[in-house]
């Protein structure tokens, strides 16, 4: 269909997204219609400094600015979706109320600026998960 939008669903942190992320949606806005804004509210990172000491020193040194400082997002006033991820090790996965929603609402991408490692199950098929 020529025209018609890409219907998207964005995955925050706590309703947190990159600037660098914001101004990335702003210059696509043509191109999509953001249907939800998700926001976990339980994502939580193990961090071994020990092990990655030589990338959390580059992670501070040289990544780390205003660009990549998450800041509150909510695209046309929509207010976000807050949910707890079902956690199964290392990985998370989208509650059911979520999948329900996201089918609902027609969504064919998701945005994925928050949580961790996000377990794609067959819930999940036919909808592009982008992170």
């Amino acid at each position: 269909m020529a025209g018609s939008k890409i219907r998207v669903g964005i995955i925050t942190d706590h309703g947190n997204v990159p600037r660098w992320g914001v101004e990335a949606l702003r210059h696509v806005g043509d191109l999509i219609e953001i249907t939800e804004v998700y926001s976990c509210r339980n994502t939580t990172a193990r961090r071994d400094y020990i092990s990655h000491f030589a990338y959390y020193c580059l992670n501070v040194l040289a990544i780390r600015n205003a660009w990549t400082r998450g800041i509150a997002y909510s695209p046309c006033d929509t207010r976000a979706i807050e949910f707890d991820a079902d956690n199964e090790g290392g990985w998370q996965r989208l509650p059911e109320e979520i999948l329900r929603d996201i089918r609902s609402k027609n969504i064919s991408v998701l945005i994925k600026f928050g949580m961790g490692l996000l377990r794609i199950t067959s819930d999940l098929e036919g909808i592009d998960v982008m992170s």
